[in-house]
């Protein structure tokens, strides 16, 4: 594997999606500037607002959110991972939780659907229930690029191992996982479980959190130099 800049951009997101991609774009032009070959936006980094709203901001893969995030990796020459949007599933209620890898002239190399869904109930801390409203995927997703070959996951999926041992040996050289962990889970497991995914099967990891909503959310963050 080549040595490269990669970075892990961080934000908080809203309801209000043309701001939201408006600073994802700053940001992902400033890491850009300063080098960076592989950027990655955090889990769904173009919308988080009422469940009740979800519907109307999901997308296509074909949406605004994607054809923007195309022309940014075009035009700045980079592999950009649009952390994951709420896709929409023709004929169904629910929807997926969808990160996309795009290439230095805009390609589409991936296409990963959050196979593990968070359900949680800490009485008094913390309840989601994402399979009320997300469909699980189903596909282990690599994709080969000029920087090695990218293992695609997302939040929820760090706590099972299996994936990214089937990734390993599918030959995944850096893993991503584009996370909104919350505060209680996220302070006792995030940095062990990165451990962990990146000490077996021994990969590189791209990682980032970010803060939203009112779960009080892990507000620490740290996202390695691959070099």
């Amino acid at each position: 594997m080549k040595s490269f800049l990669a970075a892990a951009i961080q934000m908080t997101t809203g309801a209000d999606k043309a701001a939201n991609l408006e600073k994802a774009e700053h940001l992902t032009r400033l890491a850009a500037a300063r080098g960076a070959r592989l950027i990655a936006l955090p889990e769904v980094f173009n919308w988080r607002g009422k469940r009740s709203d979800e519907p109307a901001a999901a997308e296509s893969l074909d949406g605004v959110t994607l054809t923007l995030m195309r022309r940014l990796a075009r035009e700045l020459e980079i592999h950009l991972l649009a952390g994951s949007i709420t896709e929409h599933a023709p004929g169904e209620s629910r929807r997926h939780n969808t990160s996309v890898l795009l290439a230095p002239d805009g390609a589409q190399l991936a296409v990963y659907r959050k196979i593990h869904l968070f359900d949680i109930d800490l009485p008094g801390r913390v309840t989601v229930k994402e399979s009320d409203v997300k469909i699980p995927g189903s596909e282990v997703v690599t994709a080969a690029t000029a920087l090695g070959t990218v293992g695609l996951t997302v939040c929820y999926d760090l706590r099972f191992p299996e994936l990214y041992r089937r990734l390993a040996f599918s030959g995944a050289r850096i893993l991503t996982i584009p996370s909104a962990f919350t505060f209680p889970t996220g302070e006792a497991h995030w940095d062990v479980l990165i451990r962990a995914r990146a000490v077996r099967p021994q990969r590189p990891r791209l990682q980032r959190l970010r803060q939203f909503d009112d779960r009080r959310p892990l507000g620490t963050s740290a996202g390695p130099r691959l070099r």
